[in-house]
């Protein structure tokens, strides 16, 4: 299986005045196509700065990430778009649905934006917001979900674009434990029904366990790596 994303020796260093954070600090790590990795630690790892940078949001200090085996460093702006618009499919924590647009115009936002909207590409969305049980509710605004149904269409625009990898960023966190269970379900459903590599930052071990792998981040480093089936979650 090949790796899907490569991360090679990324530093990242912000400045803040005259101090810096240093928010990576030398990284290295190899994300296999089809894989679920969780990436766990405290406030301040490193967590959402390694995602961003997957994600092109960001560019690393030092350092290279890879995207099927194309450096992210020697792509311009327009080529970044083009990735993210493409194979990223970023999940927010805090949903960022557009108040005055209905689910489905939610999810088919990306597309247009793109210029991507065909009668195909609505035909697959619909099949996509069916996936993930939003149909009853395609024609609601957001103001008429609950939080769960909003992260559902959260993910359904993620996979709109037909992403080859998924990123969430706390997917779970704003939702009560009965319906986080169910957004981790419908994550792993992706990972299995659309051979998806997903990446999601998280706080809890035991939504950490719907990963393949679990790395967690201390101090801007890899301080361990295990095989989720093998973790500790107590």
């Amino acid at each position: 299986m090949a790796n899907k994303v490569e991360v090679k020796d990324v530093f990242k260093t912000y400045k803040r005045g005259k101090a810096e954070f240093h928010a990576l600090n030398g990284i290295s790590l190899s994300i296999k196509e089809g894989e679920f990795l969780a990436v766990m630690g405290p406030s301040g790892s490193g967590k959402s700065t390694l995602l961003h940078l997957i994600g092109a949001l960001d560019k690393p200090t030092s350092g290279e990430v890879f995207i099927d085996g194309v450096s992210l460093s020697l792509l311009g702006d327009d080529a970044l778009s083009q990735i993210r618009r493409e194979k990223v499919g970023f999940i927010f924590q805090q949903f960022n649905l557009l108040p005055t647009l209905t689910a489905r115009e939610n999810i088919l936002l990306p597309l247009r934006i793109a210029g991507k909207s065909s009668r195909e590409t609505e035909r697959y969305a619909d099949e996509v917001i069916e996936a993930v049980g939003l149909t009853n509710w395609s024609s609601n605004l957001p103001e008429e979900m609950s939080g769960g149904q909003m992260q559902r269409v959260g993910i359904a625009r993620a996979l709109a674009i037909r992403p080859s990898i998924i990123l969430a960023d706390e997917p779970t966190g704003n939702l009560d434990s009965k319906t986080s269970e169910e957004i981790l379900n419908l994550l792993k459903d992706c990972q299995e029904q659309f051979k998806q590599t997903i990446i999601m930052v998280i706080h809890d071990a035991k939504a950490a366990a719907y990963g393949d792998r679990i790395i967690r981040l201390k101090d801007g480093q890899i301080d361990e790596e295990v095989e989720a089936y093998s973790a500790n979650l107590i």
